[in-house]
């Protein structure tokens, strides 16, 4: 167990009759809803359970663990007609042989620092099948799970009306943390879900983050609701639940802003005008962009295209304390990708090895945001083809396989969810993964193009 408490441990256990019960109980598209967003926006950070030869099982994989494994007994013919292990989860083979890879070539301890010094130890074999099967639990399940279980113009209803309750309970908890600082979690399980307080002090207020484990995660999270919301309104949908589809766009909205992330906001910014007004073309046309920027960020930052100086001194403009964030992002990427060079192909593996030391001391000098700089550092290029991959090949298949979507709602959902899926991709240039929700979104859009390529041009309603 990981970070141990009594309540902690109970609300991951708890996951086990919840999944029981709701595969039984409810529809395939709603027991993998449910149980997945439960454990992500209720769940304790930091705990999990530890088997041998097996990643850590947390809050994010362990739900979808349990779902695979109900899938393979109750939604057989749904595995068999999403065909898994076939198309880009043969990516999911790539990362497990690569895992075994970065063991080979990481078999050499490490040390920094001559006045004080830090040893790394070389990588085992254990390590190797940890770093490769991590990568199957993490994104892997969420993706062959949204692939067989989302299929058609209601799934992706479900998906988005699901999206947009979620985001309004949630809504609740944020204005008690608006208040009263981010407690909730501390006060359910015994502890903060972050270290750092003073990340969640913001514009001289609080951030809110609820059960998630940083404010930016809840206001990502928020964001992608508000995203489901504006899909809704723009394809009809009069009302969710009690509520005028319009009115709740305009409440995320507040909700959004009050989630004080300055990254946030600037998607909904450039993300809503988008989903309101523009063509499904349009907006697919965009996100293929967005996907094509993500792949090729790390090139253009290793060939230094990217204008840091610029950007900072855009900042700079609407914040100070934005520009020296933005600062101290650019100057630490500098550093971890001078390391990640060394062991371009395959990373540096896991135990902090990818880190960067300080010569004298032996102190750690870099901080890792971006996710891709992580990846690239512990399982190098292929890994991030692999991680990256998974993420935006459907959109970029979308844009071959759009003709198969004659009608204009169709269009709408699945131009719309390729948008929410890049937004999730290109938040992982700054930031980390904080949850893995957008693999089921990836998911989700392999299963309708291929079971709109079954059904003769047309999505079934």
């Amino acid at each position: 167990m990981g970070e141990w408490t009594p309540t902690a441990l109970l609300a991951l256990l708890t996951l086990f009759p919840l999944t029981a019960y709701v595969t039984w109980a409810k529809r395939p598209q709603h027991a993998l809803l449910i149980v997945a967003f439960f454990a992500l926006l209720f769940g304790p950070e930091g705990a999990f359970f530890k088997l041998p030869l097996v990643p850590p099982l947390d809050k994010l994989n362990l739900p979808y663990v349990l779902l695979f494994g109900v899938a393979a007994f109750r939604w057989r013919k749904r595995l068999r007609s999403a065909r898994i292990f076939r198309g880009i989860d043969w990516l999911l083979v790539l990362a497990i042989v690569a895992g075994f890879i970065t063991f080979l070539t990481n078999g050499d301890p490490l040390t920094y620092g001559s006045w004080r010094r830090i040893d790394l130890p070389a990588l085992v074999i254990n390590d190797g099948i940890q770093l490769g099967f991590a990568e199957l639990l993490n994104v892997g399940l969420p993706l062959m799970l949204g692939r067989a279980v989302f299929r058609t113009r209601r799934d992706l209803y479900d998906l988005l009306h699901f999206l947009v309750v979620a985001g309004l309970i949630q809504s609740l908890l944020i204005w008690v943390e608006l208040r009263l600082s981010p407690q909730w979690h501390n006060w359910v399980y015994g502890y903060g879900a972050h270290s750092d307080f003073l990340q969640t002090i913001r514009w001289g207020g609080y951030r809110p983050m609820n059960f998630m484990s940083h404010g930016l995660a809840l206001s990502l999270f928020m964001a992608m609701t508000l995203f489901s919301a504006a899909i809704l309104h723009r394809i009809g949908v009069p009302k969710i639940r009690r509520f005028k589809t319009k009115h709740v766009l305009v409440y995320l909205t507040l909700v959004l802003v009050l989630c004080k992330s300055t990254g946030s906001i600037l998607y909904a910014l450039f993300t809503l005008p988008l989903l309101l007004r523009a063509a499904p073309r349009t907006q697919l046309r965009v996100a293929s962009g967005l996907a094509i920027l993500v792949a090729l960020y790390p090139t253009l930052r290793a060939a230094d295209w990217v204008p840091t100086d610029d950007l900072v001194e855009l900042a700079s403009n609407i914040s100070p304390e934005r520009a020296d964030s933005l600062k101290f992002r650019f100057d630490n990427e500098e550093l971890l990708l001078d390391k990640a060079r060394e062991r371009i192909a395959f990373g540096w593996g896991g135990k902090g090895r990818r880190s960067v030391f300080d010569d004298e001391m032996g102190k750690e000098i870099a901080v890792s945001d971006g996710h891709w700089i992580i990846v690239l550092g512990l399982r190098g290029a292929v890994g991030f083809f692999v991680s990256f991959g998974l993420l935006l090949f459907p959109i970029l298949m979308l844009r071959r396989r759009f003709a198969l979507f004659r009608d204009p709602v169709d269009q709408r959902l699945v131009a719309g969810l390729a948008l929410m899926l890049a937004i999730c991709a290109l938040d992982l240039v700054p930031n980390g993964l904080f949850a893995n929700y957008a693999y089921l979104f990836a998911g989700a859009l392999l299963g309708v193009m291929d079971q709109a390529r079954r059904n003769g041009l047309r999505m079934p309603r």
